[in-house]
């Protein structure tokens, strides 16, 4: 993962369903050390994470974590937050990438009416060939004596390609799309 000028990353950790790999492990790319083990470096102004684990031909899931400072710029209005969360250099395919940025702290003012988008990839010949979905919505929460009121609106789209392994004329290529409208209740 690159970092800028300014910008550091610590604490990192690797998970496999919530049980923690041991730091330690060897970083080379290539290397080989004893499973559930895991190492860091720095190389070039990149964070390299490498963990070790043993599989046969199987689906696993991680969890990677790590604590970055410096990526947030304020201006007067605005915290913008630009940052590449996983790098072009991987050689396997990677199924699916879900990507959560959390603040040190609540917080406790939003400025304006947040706007958000978001998205996601999947597929990559992994159940299906490609999977894709984005959300753009408008959101504005009200705060009523401890009790908070949000209302969601929007607009969602997901594409998905499949083929039925040994039979392409079974299976779907389409994009599906529409509105979003929502609403929740905290107390």
């Amino acid at each position: 993962m690159a970092l800028r000028e300014g910008e550091t990353a610590s604490d990192a950790a690797v998970l496999e369903n919530g049980r923690p790999y041991a730091p330690g492990g060897c970083v080379e790319l290539g290397c080989s050390d004893a499973p559930n083990t895991f190492g860091t470096t720095s190389i070039d102004g990149h964070l390299r994470i490498v963990w070790h684990y043993q599989a046969a031909d199987e689906r696993r899931t991680f969890t990677i974590r790590y604590r970055l400072r410096g990526v947030a710029v304020a201006h007067d209005d605005v915290v913008d937050v630009n940052l590449k969360v996983w790098g072009d250099e991987w050689e396997q395919r990677l199924g699916q990438l879900t990507a959560q940025l959390g603040a040190p702290a609540d917080i406790l003012r939003a400025w304006g009416h947040p706007v958000f988008v978001r998205g996601d990839v999947g597929g990559f010949g992994l159940g299906s060939q490609f999977t894709w979905q984005a959300v753009g919505a408008y959101s504005y929460a009200w705060q009523f004596t401890g009790y908070q009121v949000a209302a969601v609106i929007g607009f969602r789209a997901l594409g998905v390609s499949y083929s039925a392994p040994g039979n392409p004329a079974f299976g779907i290529n389409e994009v599906l799309y529409g509105p979003i409208i929502g609403a929740s209740f905290r107390f």
